[in-house]
């Protein structure tokens, strides 16, 4: 029986997994921009459910693990990286390369501006008391930085960390989130651990983000499972039923809106991204 909830489903022409998305708005279109598991790049117009493979140029042996995007100017910013390969920074609509770092092994992306530059960050990008930091994991630790400064202002210690992590604010206070391999998302604040685990999934969370919806601050997790989740932040309590549909683990999720609703959107091993209407 199929969920009322899903609104669309689209598979990647490359019939490949997908690793990892990011969302974007390109020439006033909702667009996600992915890598399939042969580390192709594709653009997805959601509207009008059309994919596009974006060839990108100076990387022999890619490893796309983990994907960002930004819209700078006239430029679409992508940046990719993963275990094996360092991050790099690439003009999307025209395929230049134009940079590359030294950090390897990276377990989340994402694209900013510090001082007028973009700058890729292997970690979350969010704002805490008005200053853009970056919540980052490792070795059974969580990290919150202060993005402009390089200033390390948290050490979380989070057993099992399996990577992901986001940043919210509930009640007023910033709340820092992380997925482990026990299929769990713990959360803090001000440093501190509050709360019991979000438990639910069954394998370990392999994605996860932040959302609001009607002024409530949710969290939406992917798992091995190949279930995705939404979290009243509130409450602390699963919101609604799980989201059931993907054929073996979801590796990334999203959220967006469309048509002024709040979506949100999974992908993973079966290599179809799913959209869905978590209130339906």
């Amino acid at each position: 029986m199929s969920d009322h909830r899903l609104i669309a489903s689209s598979p990647i022409p490359s019939e490949r997994p997908i690793r990892d998305f990011a969302l974007t708005v390109v020439r006033d279109r909702q667009v996600l921009v992915c890598a399939d598991w042969a580390n192709a790049v594709w653009v997805w117009d959601i509207a009008q459910d059309l994919w596009t493979e974006q060839p990108l140029a100076g990387v022999e042996l890619p490893d796309f693990g983990h994907v960002a995007v930004d819209v700078v100017g006239e430029r679409v910013l992508f940046a990719a990286g993963g275990e094996h390969q360092d991050p790099a920074l690439w003009d999307l609509l025209t395929g230049e390369l134009l940079s590359r770092s030294t950090q390897t092994c990276v377990h989340s992306m994402a694209l900013t501006q510090v001082h007028g530059q973009a700058v890729i960050v292997a970690g979350v990008v969010a704002q805490l008391d008005e200053r853009p930091v970056v919540v980052s994991s490792g070795a059974d630790t969580v990290l919150v930085s202060d993005l402009a400064q390089g200033e390390l202002i948290y050490e979380l210690p989070c057993d099992g960390a399996s990577g992901p992590v986001a940043l919210s604010e509930v009640a007023g206070r910033p709340v820092v989130l992380a997925a482990t391999l026990d299929g769990d998302v713990r959360a803090w604040a001000d440093g501190s651990s509050i709360g019991q685990p979000l438990t639910g999934h069954e394998k370990p969370v392999s994605a996860l983000t932040t959302m609001t919806m009607g002024g409530r601050a949710f969290a939406v997790s992917g798992g091995e499972d190949g279930t995705a989740r939404v979290w009243d932040l509130v409450r602390q309590e699963q919101f609604g039923d799980p989201l059931i549909g993907h054929q073996g683990e979801i590796w990334t999720v999203g959220v967006t809106t469309l048509d002024d609703h709040r979506v949100v959107l999974t992908a993973g091993r079966d290599g179809v991204v799913r959209v869905w209407d978590p209130i339906a």
